[in-house]
């Protein structure tokens, strides 16, 4: 491929216009999804399918159609023909798609072209509208901030966002986006409320959609909500949990396990007991009854399922106890 042909038109036609496979009318999201999660990763150019293939099969399931198995191999190979991806040294390989095995027996690795990586790494605003580009010509709109959200994408993407209306006309200028909820010191806090909400819950991937339910609710009724993998990065995030407890009106805790066992996380169950010991006014959910601890077994527990009727069931339990939770807090404090 010639150098002069990789200039940002060539890179948005060639995203315009990816192959993609479907399956009973749907398109398999799985190219789109490798250029951004490689683009999630820059400034590293090329990898194993080891290096991706985890994480890949994450976004499938999450923002693709349910498939009894994920074969990630299939876009880290296929996509090089699309013209914005490469495998190395691709002619000593078969012409097929190889099994997992032989990926990680020779090793194969496979990124974006050099020129194309030189574009995405040195201009920020071309990486960003790069990224826009993928997520509307592949992906429902009301899933754009969450697969940003899963992939790291969001803070700086948004920030771009921002800049980009600042040189238009005031009357031009969009509503800036509302930034992701941080739990301590953060200006993009929604400050008309003064109620806070800690939610101790486990964050394997399964749980996103339980996640975005209760940041869903919290909203509604006007509450700041955060969880641990939104604190600071410091040395002791024990005592920074704890702290956040502590400035916390109410506290969230899900006992579902996220592992194959029926015991809840137990770092949830520490921050439960932490928070009970404060006497935080705690709503309780898990998606087994078996697997609520034995001395939590007396208190009252939102038993939900983890599918689309189940989620409906807790965003309507969830905004009926946050509410009268609000309102008596409310009254207490004036």
């Amino acid at each position: 491929m010639k150098k002069d042909l990789m200039t940002k038109e060539y890179v948005f036609q060639k995203i315009k216009n990816l192959n993609i496979a479907k399956r009973n009318g749907v398109r398999a999201p799985h190219k789109p999804l490798l250029i951004l999660l490689a683009i999630s990763k820059l400034p590293q150019r090329k990898f194993l399918l080891s290096d991706i293939s985890k994480k890949l099969v994450e976004l499938l399931k999450e923002f693709g159609p349910k498939r009894q198995s994920y074969y990630p191999e299939l876009p880290f190979w296929h996509l090089a023909n699309d013209g914005v991806w490469e495998i190395e040294n691709r002619d000593k390989y078969p012409k097929k798609c190889p099994s997992k095995s032989y990926f990680a027996a020779k090793s194969i690795m496979a990124g974006f072209p050099k020129e194309i990586h030189r574009l995405l790494s040195e201009d920020q605003h071309f990486c960003h509208q790069v990224i826009k580009e993928v997520l509307n010509c592949y992906f429902p709109q009301s899933t754009h901030d969450d697969i940003l959200d899963s992939l790291g994408l969001s803070t700086e993407f948004n920030k771009d966002q921002v800049v980009e209306t600042n040189d238009k006309p005031e009357k031009n200028i969009r509503p800036k986006k509302e930034k992701k909820e941080r739990c301590t010191n953060q200006e993009s806090l929604n400050q008309s409320s003064d109620v806070k909400v800690f939610v101790a819950m486990p964050f394997n991937p399964v749980f996103l959609p339980v996640w975005r339910v209760i940041k869903k609710t919290c909203k509604a009724n006007d509450l700041d909500c955060c969880r641990v993998d939104q604190l600071p990065q410091i040395d002791n995030i024990h005592d920074t949990i704890f702290q956040e407890i502590d400035n916390s009106d109410i506290v969230i805790v899900d006992f579902s396990p996220d592992s194959a066992s029926k015991h809840p996380n137990p770092n949830v169950v520490t921050e439960a007991t932490y928070a009970k010991l404060k006497k935080k006014p705690l709503l309780i959910l898990s998606q087994l009854v078996d697997s609520l601890p034995f001395d939590w077994r007396t208190h009252r527990a939102v038993i939900y399922e983890n599918n689309r009727s189940g989620l409906e069931y807790l965003e309507e339990v969830l905004e009926e106890n946050l509410a009268g939770v609000k309102s008596r807090l409310s009254s207490i404090k004036h």
